[in-house]
């Protein structure tokens, strides 16, 4: 390890971060390796959507793997077996399912960012089949609440309002509320 590195990080994403940084996903995961990189070293882990480059973030350790969810866990177990991280922290709701390929001693975050059955809900359903729909990943988005988050030692949301809705649905998560940050230097102009 670089002795000017204090811990040794995995980050796990869906997708790498794209320029421009076009949503908040994108946003978070590109502030978050970008910070890391500063004082640690970190290797970040997503399954390639097909285009070789990604923002480019110095002291970052980037590994794209080809194929689907089941390779990424295989990519996930090999990279951290390999690396020894003092902590692991997975980006977004969808990573959730990842947790227990992880089988970790160290600390596991899932920064979940939001409540996702909310972003569900928010959704426009229109007819019959479209709102079955809705209605059916709704159902699934909360299980996976409820079944999965408990696997991470925490949970990261960006409002309280996030953290309080999360806690109704698993009182055991232990969550932290850390609201987005803007860089009120870059809109100065």
């Amino acid at each position: 390890m670089n002795e000017n590195r204090s811990l040794r990080v995995v980050v796990v994403g869906v997708r790498p971060p794209r320029l421009p940084l076009l949503d908040g996903y994108a946003l978070h995961l590109f502030h978050l390796l970008r910070e890391l990189s500063i004082k640690h070293e970190v290797f970040f882990i997503a399954l390639s959507d097909g285009l070789n480059e990604f923002a480019d973030i110095p002291g970052l350790t980037s590994h794209l793997v080809e194929g689907n969810s089941k390779d990424l866990r295989k990519g996930i177990r090999s990279l951290v077996g390999d690396c020894d991280p003092h902590i692991t922290h997975l980006v977004g709701a969808p990573t959730a399912r990842l947790l227990r390929a992880l089988h970790s001693d160290h600390p596991v975050v899932l920064g979940a960012l939001d409540a996702p059955h909310v972003n569900v809900e928010a959704g426009n359903a229109r007819g019959l089949v479209a709102s079955t729909r809705k209605l059916i990943k709704r159902r699934r988005v909360i299980g996976s609440v409820r079944r999965q988050y408990g696997d991470a030692h925490r949970v990261v949301v960006v409002s309280d309002e996030d953290a309080q809705i999360l806690r109704q649905l698993n009182p055991s998560l232990s969550i932290a509320s850390i609201p987005n940050g803007v860089d009120v230097a870059a809109f100065a102009h």
